[in-house]
Formats: structure tokens, C-alpha cells, sequence
């Protein structure tokens, strides 16, 4: 019995150039950098919050600027395995970061359509991250 064409046409024209497109890991540096977050007065990219942090010798930037030049190298390096590295070191500055914040900064977090747009692309990069990485583990 022959399987059903309309799979391995998804499979297969739709779903590999998407996952090449968003899985790539400058697109992942790109979302991770580009993530919003603001308050009532300015809205501010993580790369900013991680610039201003460096030179205090913050967690959060410090991890921040680990999982980017992990991700990098993982295109020179051509391995697989240091993207998902760089993509788990990337979450966990996040986490450090929102951890730091009080509670009136955590409520001012996310009061623009902008930062939940930028928030939900770096989710949905890091799922087809993963998903390539338990699917197809090459490039």
C-alpha cells in the first residue's frame, strides 16, 4: 500500500525550506537579539539590555553574549548540536533576566503588540530549532 502523497508533499516542499529558513542559526541569533521588552516610557531590544549590562558583569548578559557566540560558532563549526547548546544557554539568560525583574517590571513587561509579536517569533524559532534538531540533524 503505497503512503499517502499529500504528507510527503508537505514534508517535502513545504516544511524543509521553512525549517532551513527559521532554524538557521543567524535567524535564531536574530530573534533571540530582537526580543522587546518595555515599560510605559521606551521599548528596548535584548541586545541593548545586553550591552548596557555587559561592563556591570550581569548573569543575564554575560549568558546572553555566551549562547550568541555559541550559536556562531556553530556555523563555522558546522555542528548541529552547539545550535541547540546556544539555544538552551539563550533561554537561560532570558530566564535570568525576567528573574532579576520585580514585580512592577514584570507587570510593564509586555504592554505593546510589538513585544508579543517579537517574544512568539523566538518561540516559534526555537520549536523548529528543536524539531530539526530530532528530525533532520544536519544542515
Amino acid at each position: 500500500m503505497r503512503p499517502p502523497v499529500r504528507g510527503l508533499v508537505i514534508k517535502t516542499i513545504i516544511m524543509k525550506p521553512v525549517l532551513a529558513i527559521f532554524s538557521h542559526p543567524i535567524m535564531q541569533v536574530a530573534a533571540f537579539l530582537m526580543i522587546l521588552f518595555g515599560g510605559q516610557v521606551f521599548i528596548l531590544p535584548y541586545w541593548r539590555c545586553i550591552r548596557y549590562a555587559l561592563p556591570d558583569g550581569e548573569w543575564f548578559a554575560i549568558t546572553g553574549l555566551v549562547a550568541v557566540v555559541i550559536t556562531l560558532a556553530s556555523i563555522v563549526i558546522r555542528r548541529f548540536p552547539l545550535q541547540v547548546l546556544g539555544l538552551a544557554v539563550m533561554w537561560l539568560s532570558l530566564f535570568i533576566f525576567l528573574g532579576q525583574l520585580t514585580a512592577v517590571g514584570r507587570q510593564r513587561l509586555f504592554e505593546h503588540a510589538i513585544e508579543y509579536i517579537m517574544a512568539i517569533l523566538f518561540i516559534v524559532v526555537s520549536a523548529l530549532v528543536t524539531i530539526k534538531h530530532f528530525r533532520w540533524k544536519n544542515y
